[in-house]
């Protein structure tokens, strides 16, 4: 069983999400002397909080749906059961393709720390909860149309050892 997402909002690249900013502070020598110094912090980036926003629209607009995939991948965890998470990140074809048939540098990996996010946040389950998880571009035919799905899947947790077993 899979439970699917469907028109979720496109996560920003990881290249967006923290912005770096510094501050002047004073601080305090162990002699009790004072001194200005800059403070440098990481901060998530106005991208990024834009998407958790879009994240919240989403879920309360979609209040039932995302209530029943909660309480489903809870029922799965209670279960033994880790979550694979899947993703489509539909981008307009020409975001995707040049005119010669090459793939744009348009990262879809770099996406998927924000979207595991975006979803942590939106079904209020730890991102911890998700053991495998996947990413892949696709193309839609008009920017209007460019949004994410995601389907969920119940996965028990395995071993190097079966891995292996695998070859």
């Amino acid at each position: 069983m899979s439970l699917w997402i469907f028109n979720l909002p496109i996560p920003p690249s990881a290249n967006q999400m923290h912005s770096v900013g510094s501050n002047k502070v004073w601080r305090q020598k162990k002699d009790g002397t004072k001194y200005l110094s800059t403070s440098a912090h990481v901060y998530n980036s106005p991208e990024l909080r834009h998407f958790y926003l879009q994240c919240k629209n989403f879920a309360n607009i979609n209040y039932v749906q995302i209530a029943g995939i909660r309480k489903q991948c809870v029922d799965w965890i209670s279960k033994g059961f880790v979550l694979k998470t899947e993703a489509w990140v539909g981008f307009e074809n020409s975001r995707v393709w040049t005119k010669n048939g090459q793939p744009q540098k348009i990262d879809s990996d770099n996406r998927l720390k924000p979207l595991q996010d975006g979803l942590s946040k939106m079904l209020s389950i730890d991102d911890c909860w998700q053991y495998c998880s996947s990413i892949e571009k696709v193309t839609v035919v008009s920017k209007d149309l460019e949004s994410c799905t995601v389907r969920i899947t119940p996965i028990k947790p395995r071993t190097m050892e079966e891995i292996i077993r695998l070859k």
